[in-house]
């Protein structure tokens, strides 16, 4: 099902059948209504118990991203001003919407899914008020940063959760149904990608394989073993899935946008994205997560 799913979107896209249209279309409809649905429906039925135990996830998400990006300010200082921002903002984030959460849910991994939603809408707030200001100046208040349908049925299922109340089913049954084409949509989205960027151009890039390495192999190695000096197993296995995960899609659009090093952005998200997703099926089948 998984590579079915990415070989559709990567045959519609060289078929003609998805536009460029889809880059903006599909993650409108992922980020607008399915996480957020999957956030209420999976959030919401937590109870009060179950969020506490998501809180730790939730603090070691601002400890780590905050220390990864000022620690990467200084280290990669002698990097020009094209490439340095798309690293920090490699090194910062990863592509949890459109390759973890799907990876997580196709094989079945429930218990690590609420864990990486709330990993995610921690950091969404990072992207804007830390990470987007590398590329650009602030536009607009930063208080529109609440206003992330994500970050909205978080606080929602918050509400939900604290207080033990449950959705009526008039609205449960749309918001499972929208769950359920998740996972279905992110990889649709996948396949289309590397179609569009090329499957293949990392290959001649030098810089591309040595940072996906990082980011994937030595960045979750390190993540993992440094959270279980305070964390459980499972808490620390979801954070290192989290920023190990690739390179997010954005940082292609942002530098495409703001005159940065797009060639080698493009590159790290194929190939770490790749990358990933041959490492974790290994993981899954071998038994180890």
């Amino acid at each position: 099902m998984l590579v079915g799913l990415i070989a559709v979107g990567f045959a519609a896209r060289r078929a003609g059948w998805l536009s460029d249209a889809y880059a903006e279309v599909l993650p409108a409809v992922l980020m607008k209504l399915c996480y957020p649905a999957m956030i209420l429906c999976n959030i919401g039925g937590m109870g009060l118990d179950g969020l506490a135990a998501f809180s730790r996830i939730a603090a070691a998400t601002v400890v780590i991203t905050l220390l990864i990006f000022f620690i990467s300010k200084a280290a990669l200082r002698s990097q020009g001003p094209d490439r340095q921002p798309v690293l920090r903002f490699e090194l910062c984030v990863g592509n949890v919407s459109f390759v973890v959460i799907p990876l997580l849910t196709l094989w079945g991994y429930e218990t690590m899914t609420a864990g990486m939603l709330v990993h995610g809408t921690v950091q969404d707030l990072f992207i804007w008020m830390l990470v987007f200001p590398l590329f650009a100046r602030r536009e607009g208040s930063w208080w529109k940063t609440l206003l992330n349908p994500c970050l909205v049925a978080f606080f929602f299922a918050l509400v939900l959760a604290i207080f033990n109340l449950r959705l009526p089913a008039v609205l449960l049954v749309p918001l499972e149904a929208l769950q359920g084409m998740t996972t279905p949509l992110a990889l649709l989205f996948l396949g289309a990608t590397i179609a569009r960027f090329g499957a293949f151009r990392w290959l001649h890039s030098r810089a591309a394989m040595l940072f996906s390495a990082i980011k994937v192999i030595a960045m979750p190695v390190l993540v993992y073993f440094g959270c279980r000096l305070f964390l459980n197993h499972t808490d620390s296995l979801v954070l290192a899935c989290a920023f190990g995960a690739p390179t997010p899609l954005m940082t292609v659009i942002w530098s495409a946008s703001y005159k940065k090093d797009v060639a080698f952005a493009t590159d790290c998200c194929i190939l770490s994205t790749i990358l990933y997703i041959v490492i974790f099926t290994c993981l899954h089948f071998l038994r180890i997560i």
